[in-house]
């Protein structure tokens, strides 16, 4: 049961991706070179990287809750596996119990027959 990814889903992988990597260190390397090179002013510096930390954090926020909620998911399908097996095992299981009976029954009645034979 795949649903389909949303823009703004899709947007968030890619940011997600960008910022986990070194490429993102290295351009974040160079816009602050860059920054203090032409002397631009710190106040405007400190608010630009005080709105990408909580943008990269919202970000990073959601995609953590869907790697849960697929994480979730996938639980969710491995208990009803084993929940499969499980009622599967329990009903070879009643097999296997209803013919060890009739093989015990069986058992029995050779062992009157031969009784009988003997007497």
């Amino acid at each position: 049961m795949e649903t389909k990814e949303t823009s703004i889903e899709k947007i968030s992988k890619v940011m997600t991706g960008f910022f986990s990597s070194w490429w993102a260190v290295v351009v974040h390397t160079l816009l602050v070179i860059v920054w203090f090179a032409l002397g631009l002013k710190l106040e405007l510096f400190m608010l630009w990287i005080s709105l990408e930390a909580i943008f990269i954090w919202v970000v990073y926020l959601a995609a953590s809750g869907r790697r849960e909620e697929k994480r979730d998911h996938l639980e969710a399908l491995q208990q009803v596996k084993i929940k499969e097996k499980m009622l599967d095992t329990l009903a070879n299981g009643d097999k296997h119990t209803t013919k060890l009976d009739q093989i015990t029954k069986m058992l029995y009645e050779l062992q009157e027959e031969v009784k009988n034979l003997k007497a």
